[in-house]
Formats: structure tokens, sequence, C-alpha cells
């Protein structure tokens, strides 16, 4: 290596190295002061959104906000028709994963002529949300998404087609059902450090 004998400064000037017109490194310079600066706002930024959907989080589980209000994308009466006769003949597992790794069954309702009213309807979506619960394995996170979902496609999967699905009334309930399995200790809120989110854990005993 041409390194190996460098004895004196005369040594040193003799190595060929790469320089690169003066132009050139003042170009580079500044594109990675630019980089840098537009890293710096891009983390700025994510420290904003982390902090604004953290409060949003918090204010959400004290009852301070009101989701109810949030509007919901409306779906005609064709599209959801539609929607349903495209749904496969045996209706898929829930999965609470994104990869699939735990598939939470609902059980069937003891009657399900119950789904017809509100009333039954309220009693047996929070026995599937007591069902689901008890199902998400240790360590992992309460989705109230897959949880909607699971319950979409059980009320597909056993009541007829002149039952409406999920509405604002469903959703209304559903979560204060989560609000109160909070207060009771069935679920708990964390902070996750993986994902830098306020998730929800059903509390294993």
């Amino acid at each position: 290596p041409e390194c190996s004998g460098i004895r004196t400064k005369g040594d040193f000037e003799k190595i060929r190295m790469i320089k690169p017109p003066i132009d050139l490194q003042n170009q580079f310079a500044e594109i990675v002061e630019k980089v840098e600066d537009i890293k710096s706002q891009y983390q700025q930024s994510l420290t904003e959104l982390e902090n604004l959907y953290g409060a949003l989080s918090q204010k959400a589980f004290k009852g301070e906000l009101a989701l109810s209000r949030v509007p919901l994308e409306k779906i005609s009466v064709q599209q959801q028709t539609a929607e349903t006769d495209e749904q496969p003949a045996t209706v898929p597992p829930q999965t609470t994963e994104s990869d699939g790794s735990q598939t939470i069954q609902l059980p069937d309702p003891d009657d399900a002529t119950a789904l017809s009213s509100d009333e039954g309807r309220k009693a047996i979506i929070e026995q599937w949300l007591d069902a689901y619960i008890g199902q998400i394995r240790h360590g992992a996170a309460f989705s109230a998404t897959g949880f909607i979902q699971a319950v979409q496609y059980k009320l597909l999967d056993i009541m007829d087609d002149a039952m409406p699905l999920l509405g604002v009334e469903e959703y209304d309930h559903i979560r204060d059902w989560v609000f109160q399995a909070l207060e009771d200790g069935r679920l708990t809120q964390n902070y996750g450090d993986a994902d830098k989110r306020v998730q929800i854990n059903p509390v294993k005993v």
C-alpha cells in the first residue's frame, strides 16, 4: 500500500488523492445543508404531530372530545347492497395483526333473532366485545377498528338481508363500552414504544 511507507511530508504529498473541483465541493456542501435542513423540518413536524396526537388521545379517552359528531362516510343503499353481494359465502376469520398472526372468532349468539331489535343487538355486541377482548393474546393491543370489522363480518354471516349493518348508534355504544372497559380495568391505556402511539391493551389475569 502507498501509505505504508509514509515517513515525511514529501512522502505524503506523493500520494494520489481524488480532489474534485472546488465548485463541485461547494455544490455538494449546499446539497448536504439543504438535506439536513429538510430533515430537521420533518423531524420538527413529526414531533408536533406526535404531541398533537397524544393530546387528542388523552382528551378522547377522558370524554372531552365529541367523537360522535365526527361525520361518517355515507354509503348508498345500492352500494351497500352491492358490497354485501360481493362478500364470500364463507366469512373469513378476523385477525388482529397486520400479518394475520392471530385469529379471533366471535361466537354465534344464542338467539340470532335478537339482532332485529336495538336492545337485543346491543346485548349481543357487548357479549362479542367481551369475547373479543378475551381472545387477544398477551401483549397485543386492542383494535376498535378490528373489533368493528369482526362484528360486521359476523353480522353478514348470520343475519338475513333485511337487517341493517352497524350504524352510528352502534358505533357510539361500542365507544362507550370501550370507555367502560377502561374504567373497570378490563382494558388499560399504554404508550407503545415501538410505534410511538397510545394503545389499548387487555388486562390478563
